[in-house]
């Protein structure tokens, strides 16, 4: 289902939101303790895994598991406060607005009520980021 293929590397969506997941968690072994911005590698970790079945589906994929993987890319993109200002933040944000792009046409189609409200959770995650950010 998100195999949807990357044109700058050939890989799969998936792959490349997999890839950067790695480097994440990478980067955190390295340093022995969290980078500061973005997710955490246990948080790359649960984005990969509620991804996985998405990505895996041959057939259709049932509207609750759509749903675990659109917020969990959502709330993946919004750890990020500054991804402008990691070399994995760009990328990642990018790669993963494209998921979200896509589970969530996948998720209207399900279920078409639900449209709203998945873009109104989008905005209020958005909202809370940047409330977060300093002045």
């Amino acid at each position: 289902m998100i195999a949807h293929n990357m044109p700058e590397s050939g890989e799969s969506l998936f792959q490349l939101v997999c890839r950067h997941a790695e480097l994440i968690k990478t980067r955190e072994a390295s340093l022995g303790a969290y980078y500061g911005d973005g997710p955490t590698a246990e948080q790359a970790a649960a984005l990969t895994a509620s991804l996985k079945p998405v990505s895996e589906a041959a057939e259709s994929v049932t509207p609750s598991v759509l749903l675990n993987a659109f917020r969990s890319a959502v709330d993946t993109e919004m750890m990020w406060l500054f991804p402008e200002k990691d070399a994995i933040g760009e990328p990642m944000t990018g790669a993963l607005r494209e998921v979200q792009s896509i589970v969530g046409k996948l998720l209207e189609e399900a279920m078409p009520e639900q449209g709203p409200k998945l873009h109104q959770y989008v905005e209020l995650c958005h909202a809370a980021r940047d409330l977060a950010e300093p002045l």
